[in-house]
């Protein structure tokens, strides 16, 4: 039978938001819920957190203006802000070990986007009017970008270490080509096709019996068939379905 999914999620969160004090509650309300997992535990946590601590207006803050002699990110800056998004990950953890012990966190990280103004009729551009309000050019904003998402990555990679935290990313940076990205933060169809298919086997043997409680993030994010409980996924898009997969785009502030 197909997955059944209790759907918290709202679009544009950043980390800061999922992890607030009425968020953190409504997690904890739902985790203490028996019937949203087999033997009172969901058998993940699915955490997407940060493209939209960094996409957006705010992006801004985390450049250089090029005046010939800037480097284009504010390294000392986005490490800052960095420090914000993996303290969400860290308090997720500790809740995570108040509430469900043992249960693991998957994540993933974000693709290396082309920041030239293209986005829907609905929502953006994110990346590209931070870059020309600090004059780089969308050649130097697309090396500008791919260094933040690549020290974003490390900073998960950190967390991946710790065994302590059971944490687990999903490697979805560098999957899609230029030609698969339908505006500056989101994949064409075959895009997000690639990224499903670059989930790793430990995600797929993790999570054999399919996903029950998807919890905070962003991305569209699917749990696998053969349930035999509800699931919960709380973020900030709309959920997919079909096959088990998390988007690697940068955001989704649809």
């Amino acid at each position: 039978m197909p997955p059944t999914i209790l759907n918290l999620a709202h679009h544009g969160d950043a980390a800061v938001d999922e992890m607030s004090l009425p968020k953190q509650e409504r997690m904890i309300s739902v985790l203490s819920d028996p019937l949203n997992g087999l033997d009172g535990k969901p058998d993940a946590i699915l955490f997407s957190a940060g493209g939209n601590d960094i996409a957006g207006d705010q992006f801004s803050i985390f450049l250089d203006f090029n005046d010939g002699r800037a480097a284009g990110l504010n390294v000392d800056r986005f490490t800052k802000a960095l420090g914000s998004v993996e303290a969400c990950y860290l308090d997720l953890f500790a809740l995570r070990d108040r509430m469900a012990p043992g249960v693991p966190i998957f994540g993933h990280c974000y693709d290396f986007p082309i920041p030239n103004g293209a986005h829907p009729a609905c929502a953006g551009p994110w990346l590209k009017p931070s870059l020309d309000f600090c004059n780089w050019s969308v050649a130097q904003g697309t090396t500008i970008v791919r260094d933040a998402l690549a020290a974003f990555r490390l900073m998960q990679k950190r967390l991946v270490a710790d065994p302590v935290n059971n944490f687990h990313l999903v490697e979805t940076q560098d999957t899609l080509t230029r030609a698969e990205w339908a505006n500056e933060l989101h994949p064409v169809p075959g895009g997000s096709g690639r990224s499903r298919k670059s989930s790793p086997t430990r995600w797929r043997r993790k999570t054999r019996r399919g996903i029950r409680l998807m919890l905070p993030g962003h991305e569209r994010a699917i749990g696998r068939s053969g349930w035999r409980k509800r699931g919960v996924y709380a973020g900030s898009s709309a959920l997919g379905r079909g096959k088990p997969w998390i988007a690697g785009s940068l955001g989704s502030r649809e």
